[in-house]
């Protein structure tokens, strides 16, 4: 719930945010479309992080270590390579591959965690 609270206030206060910090107006609309785009991935960021926490806790540490190191290296840099090639997305295809990346974790952390082998798991 505060992810989402969180990702809610970002999103809609973005350009002000950005305007503290820097007035020039190419800078706040470019800076507000980064904190818009990452303020949907706090949702699929907290999951991620909160389950892979709790196996970690619970001693199944490798799998959320290479869950992490699979959505990076297999989806995140790909796409941030790929994207911005697509369309006329530039530097917002790059921005989109994290939410992608981070929304991938997410799911494939949630799988793991549901198909309960960490509770068989001997610390």
């Amino acid at each position: 719930m505060i992810s989402i609270v969180a990702g809610l206030f970002f999103f809609l206060f973005a350009e002000r945010i950005i305007g503290v910090f820097n007035s020039t107006q190419d800078v706040v609309l470019i800076g507000a479309t980064l904190i818009r785009i990452k303020s949907v991935s706090y949702i699929f960021m907290s999951f991620a992080l909160i389950l892979a926490r709790s196996l970690n806790g619970a001693g199944d540490t490798f799998p959320p270590m290479v869950i992490t190191a699979l959505s990076i290296s297999g989806v995140m840099i790909p796409l941030a390579w790929a994207l911005p090639k697509v369309g006329d997305l530039g530097i917002t295809g790059v921005w989109a591959a994290i939410v992608i990346s981070m929304a991938v974790q997410a799911l494939i952390t949630m799988l793991w965690f549901s198909a309960g082998r960490w509770k068989k798991k001997e610390v």
